[in-house]
């Protein structure tokens, strides 16, 4: 069986509050809609590669953090 690795928004949502940034602050830094935030902190989607790579610079976290 095999196991589905899942994006985790909540932990996006954590380390944005921790770093005090807003949900329009990190739009911008990804060069994506606000609203795409929002998708992804909810689970209501998974971010594509590319900006998957900008988050992950953004926030300097490595790629693990946001999955299970």
């Amino acid at each position: 069986m095999r196991h589905r690795v899942v994006f985790q928004g909540r932990r996006l949502k954590a380390i944005r509050s921790q770093r005090g940034w807003s949900q329009r602050r990190l739009a911008r830094a990804l060069r994506i809609d606000q609203s795409a935030i929002s998708l992804l902190e909810n689970g209501r989607r998974s971010p594509h590669n590319r900006t998957l790579l900008r988050l992950l610079a953004a926030l300097a976290v490595p790629a693990v953090y946001f999955y299970d």
